[in-house]
């Protein structure tokens, strides 16, 4: 038998109140209600936006007023879309509470109504974003002991360093005391040598005699003086103060005169200088370095030459540098003496084929000079058969 209107109305009445009964009573700490299209509620309950409101059907509650303007403008979209018979779920943030709002369509329900929950999430929230923030935290903390642990490592690096550097230093040291007592007081004494002879003991001399003692007081004198000069030439690059000048320098130019500066010392060995470059070869780079770079190459390449041997000092470009290198046919040397003589704690400096001497920091200023310009010293050497050094400085435009 059909149910009259009345007795339908009392029957869904039941089913709502216990419905929202069994919802709070699983939720204890929550609101619910049952809401038709029209937003009036026909059942509710619970401790926040109901609790005053158990009997919302007979007072035609409507859930705006139950909620207030601004917790129902938040709800509005998504309840429309739920009578329609799309669930939602939503977090709210309302006067200092959150709330997670749950809206499910009532499908066998005779008209379009939605079960509307509100459980106050607050501690949950509160707990996250506490947890939130202790991340961000933990990461920020975990960055900066990151940084730490590079700036760190940089500080161990540099240490190392200073200890490498300060270790250099003293091998440096060493060796200038080394050079200042043996290698410049050997030709001291030898001019010292000389001159006494000449002051006390010439008067019998002919003039012959007298002119060679002077030669080789000369070259006592010309051999030191290279020494001196070599040697303030390393100290001003190992203090920084040695700046090099970029210009551009006509190649051939420089390469007559440091040919004229050894045009005797080459003569007297009976050595054949012989000069290689193209007309108007132009190179950037500073003069001075250039220049000292030649000059102590070609230096070697005679005091190693034998009589009758040749000497070529050449340029030319290539790849958009000038290539200079100085060739000797010479004593030559094996590959383990190539290997030391760039370094500064390898003691090479030998007697030349007429018993010249040096203080074996020639090599060391050059390839310090090329460094400067940016460039590198590189050997081809074997015993017997001579060396080629070999520099790059930029080719001028």
């Amino acid at each position: 038998k059909a149910k009259t209107r009345k007795e339908q109305t009392f029957a869904d009445s039941t089913v709502a109140d216990s419905t929202v009964r069994a919802l709070l009573a699983a939720l204890p700490n929550a609101d619910a209600a049952l809401v038709d299209e029209n937003g009036v509620v026909f059942a509710a309950g619970g401790v926040f936006f109901f609790a005053r409101h158990a009997n919302a059907k007979k007072l035609a509650l409507r859930l705006a007023d139950a909620l207030g303007a601004d917790l129902y403008a938040a709800l509005e979209e998504p309840l429309a879309k739920c009578f329609e018979g799309l669930a939602f779920r939503r977090e709210v943030y309302h006067e200092d509470r959150w709330f997670e709002a749950h809206g499910a369509p009532l499908k066998d329900h005779p008209r379009k109504a939605a079960l509307l929950t509100l459980a106050d999430v607050t501690s949950r929230k509160t707990a996250e974003e506490s947890k939130r923030k202790f991340r961000e935290e933990a990461d920020r903390f975990q960055e900066l002991l990151g940084r730490r642990a590079d700036e760190l490592h940089r500080l161990e690096e540099k240490l190392v360093e200073s200890e490498r550097l300060r270790r250099d230093l003293d091998i440096e040291k060493d060796k200038f005391f080394s050079i200042v007592a043996h290698d410049i007081r050997t030709p001291l004494s030898t001019m010292l040598g000389y001159s006494e002879i000449l002051a006390f003991e010439s008067g019998d001399f002919t003039r012959e005699k007298i002119v060679s003692l002077a030669l080789k007081m000369y070259g006592a004198v010309v051999n030191a003086a290279e020494m001196v000069d070599n040697l303030l030439d390393w100290a001003r690059v190992r203090t920084g103060k040695l700046v090099a000048r970029e210009e551009a320098i006509a190649v051939n130019y420089l390469f007559a005169k440091e040919a004229e500066r050894f045009a005797d010392a080459a003569k007297k060995k009976n050595v054949t200088l012989q000069r290689e470059a193209p007309e108007g070869l132009r190179a950037r780079a500073d003069s001075y370095l250039f220049s000292k770079i030649v000059r102590n190459l070609l230096s070697n390449a005679i005091k190693y030459s034998s009589a009758g041997d040749d000497v070529a000092l050449r340029a030319a470009p290539k790849e958009g540098a000038v290539v200079v290198e100085v060739e000797d046919r010479g004593a030559g040397m094996s590959a383990e003496t190539v290997k030391k003589l760039f370094r500064l704690d390898a003691r090479l400096a030998t007697e030349g084929t007429a018993g010249e001497r040096g203080a074996g920091i020639g090599l060391l200023v050059c390839r310090e000079f090329a460094k400067k310009m940016g460039g590198e010293i590189e050997v081809e050497s074997e015993r017997g058969a001579g060396s080629v050094f070999r520099f790059r400085v930029p080719l001028a435009e």
